[in-house]
């Protein structure tokens, strides 16, 4: 996926679903076989031109555990970045593996304790810790990202921290606050996400709920991918510079309602959607 304007990394934020907790997902049913995502696609229709490129692709264990998650696709179908998650006995995330190009760039190593889970970002090289993120949960809900107090480092002082507001498993308010202070020059941004959801699974739901991780990797690049339980309706986003004018959703399923093939929504004349395809387990 394309890379958005730096507020949008709140959705870092959104690692929503109890990763600190055992995964009792019941052994598949032939009467009512699970369909997992394979390939999410972007599409737009920009004053009578009409694209449409992968943007993710999301590979599978045996246990429909993801495995590994392909970013950003070139021109030559190659995809620029590639994401490797393993997972301890329990089924949790405990390490991720960054690459770009066959190279490793960056590693992740996730520590579950109590209602929080501690991201430790690590230097893959000599292995230093370059930083963390403290995520708690709340009601099996992540309620707050980071912290607001300040870290104060030398002539540098930050805080930095994300608040999400729930209604039955969706949420309905995103703030993500962001201040930094260095050698006394000192920046603040903050930004506010009001959703609406339908009564639809969120075709990727699936996928949070075996790793929520993924939901801030995916949602650093786009905030118009629903991190609930069900689908977006509509958006509004509400920044320092004002707020945006209100984007609405159009949802696509199937005969039964459960899966969806696509996601329509303008803005500004222009018309951008988002397409799924699926494996069968």
């Amino acid at each position: 996926m394309n890379t958005l304007s730096a507020p949008k990394l709140l959705l870092l934020a959104l690692i929503v679903l109890a990763g600190c907790k055992k995964n009792n997902t019941p052994d598949a049913d032939p009467s009512n076989p699970l369909y997992l995502p394979v390939m999410v696609y972007y599409t737009s229709d920009n004053s009578g031109t009409n694209e449409r490129f992968a943007a993710d692709s999301i590979a599978y264990n045996a246990d429909n555990t993801p495995s590994a998650l392909f970013m950003q696709q070139n021109q030559n179908q190659e995809w620029r970045q590639r994401i490797q998650f393993a997972y301890n006995e329990r089924q949790q995330c405990i390490s991720v593996k960054w690459f770009r190009s066959n190279e490793l760039i960056a590693l992740d190593s996730l520590v579950y304790a109590g209602n929080k889970t501690i991201v430790y970002k690590i230097e893959p090289v000599n292995h230093s810790l370059t930083d963390s993120l403290f995520i708690t949960f709340n009601n099996n809900q992540a309620s707050l990202f980071g912290s607001k107090d300040t870290v104060s480092e030398a002539n540098i002082k930050m805080v930095r921290y994300t608040e999400l507001t729930y209604s039955e498993g969706n949420p309905l308010k995103i703030v993500d606050h962001r201040f930094d202070s260095y050698f006394g020059e000192a920046t603040s941004a903050t930004e506010e996400l009001t959703c609406t959801y339908d009564n639809h699974p969120n075709p990727l739901y699936e996928v949070f709920s075996r790793n929520p991780y993924i939901i801030s990797i995916i949602h650093q690049d786009d905030n118009t991918l629903s991190v609930g339980k069900n689908s977006l309706t509509s958006l509004i986003i509400k920044n320092n510079g004002g707020s945006s004018p209100t984007i609405n959703f159009v949802n696509q399923y199937d005969a039964d309602g459960k899966l969806s093939s696509s996601q329509a929504s303008a803005l500004s004349g222009d018309k951008f959607g988002i397409e799924y395809s699926y494996i069968k387990k």
